[in-house]
């Protein structure tokens, strides 16, 4: 049997010739998803000044999990810091600018400070290894782009205290490093006259109102928690004598600005 052709009328034709047209168009632009478990690894950028006494140099890697709205990112640091002057290093302060391809930027400050370490200073030529892994994850949105943001880590040496006194940079860091020194020293002193006017009855309650005190720098707060697990496990004979240690330490600096 003859079947009788069925002809489709022009504008139609035209409307279905345009959205053929679009459609392969649109289909051309789609950018292919990235992979949903992506690692990039990249090498530190020291942006440092050319004068710096510490250079930097190591690795970054990240990690991104890639969703269809957003990308979870995390971060490896394995950093090296050498000091390449000809002088013992105290104290230092860095600042990591790290960012991935398609995750977010991290923004991170590093100090570092031996005045009440007994451990040798970061001596000429020996290397300071700064190696981190946090276990929380930065979640960003995520936007398809033709061209991902291109990974960077920079690292920058804004500070340096030496062995002697002397320094390089500055930055909020040093600015406070002189009174947070002289605060630990005088929280030090304190244990310590409490423990000679009556042992551990004396000393235990020191301890709880210093690490109850929240204007206390940072370091006196690593301190006391130190003494503290070391009462607990040691015995107060013990803790005096770790108080009596950073203490003898302290004083061989001899300064403190």
């Amino acid at each position: 049997m003859c079947r009788r052709a069925q002809f489709v009328p022009f504008a139609l034709l035209q409307s279905l010739l345009l959205f053929g047209v679009l459609y392969v168009a649109h289909s051309e632009t789609q950018l292919a998803p990235p992979e949903k478990s992506h690692q990039l690894a990249i090498h530190v950028i020291d942006s440092s000044p050319t004068e710096s006494p510490l250079q930097a140099s190591g690795q970054v890697q990240f990690d991104e999990e890639i969703a269809e709205d957003n990308v979870r990112t995390g971060y490896t640091l394995d950093v090296k810091l050498k000091n390449v002057s000809t002088k013992s290093v105290l104290a230092f302060e860095v600042l990591l600018d790290i960012f991935s391809d398609h995750g977010t930027g991290f923004k991170l400050d590093h100090d570092f400070d031996s005045y009440f370490r007994e451990e040798a200073m970061l001596a000429p030529g020996a290397e300071y290894l700064l190696q981190e892994k946090p276990n929380h994850w930065a979640i960003s949105p995520f936007v398809a782009v033709a061209s991902p943001t291109k990974a960077q880590a920079d690292v920058k040496v804004v500070f340096v205290e030496f062995a002697d006194g002397s320094k390089f940079g500055d930055g909020k860091f040093a600015e406070n490093l002189a009174a947070e020194r002289r605060a630990t020293v005088d929280g030090l002193n304190e244990l310590d006259q409490a423990y000679h006017n009556g042992g551990a009855v004396n000393l235990l309650p020191v301890i709880t109102e210093g690490l109850a005190r929240p204007a206390n720098p940072p370091a006196a707060m690593i301190i006391l928690r130190q003494i503290k697990s070391i009462m607990d496990t040691q015995g107060p004979e013990a803790a005096e004598a770790k108080i009596h240690s950073l203490l003898n330490t302290a004083n061989q600096r001899q300064f403190f600005n």
